[in-house]
């Protein structure tokens, strides 16, 4: 395992303890006040009961905050699983300026006696009967 991707795990096991135990605090105060007791209302919450309710919530905040901040993927990226954890092929210095460079070959491709449809977009092979790519959804060449 590597570095990176065992710092985002520790990462993201300690945004989801923070988050679970955020929650099991929150919910264990509630169902004490308001359902236990007679005649559960507002009025019978304590400052105590306040105050661990105020602390359940700042712990769920807590954990989503690591684990937008810390864990997986950067906050805005739509990247893919892979590329968050590193393992993504290098890309050229034309891709990472956004660039896409279209794929050598379109139209069918031989392989194995097979047939294959190479998609123009992405250069995904396809079986022939397919109508849209199964890499990209774009519509095939007929």
């Amino acid at each position: 395992m590597t570095p990176s991707l065992r710092r985002t795990l520790v990462w993201q096991a300690l945004g989801m303890a923070c988050y679970l135990l955020g929650i099991v605090l929150f919910l264990l105060v509630a169902v004490e006040v308001f359902l236990g007791g007679p005649g559960p209302s507002l009025a019978s919450v304590s400052g105590v009961d306040t105050a661990l309710m105020a602390i359940g919530v700042a712990l769920i905040i807590v954990g989503q905050l690591i684990n937008w901040k810390r864990g997986g993927a950067k906050a805005g990226s739509m990247g893919s699983p892979m590329e968050s954890f590193g393992n993504a092929p290098k890309k050229t210095r034309l891709e990472e300026l956004g660039y896409h460079l279209p794929p050598e070959s379109s139209g069918y491709a031989y392989e194995d006696g097979d047939v294959y449809v190479v998609c123009e977009n992405c250069g995904a092979k396809n079986d022939d009967e397919f109508r849209f790519c199964g890499g990209c959804s774009a519509e095939l060449p007929d």
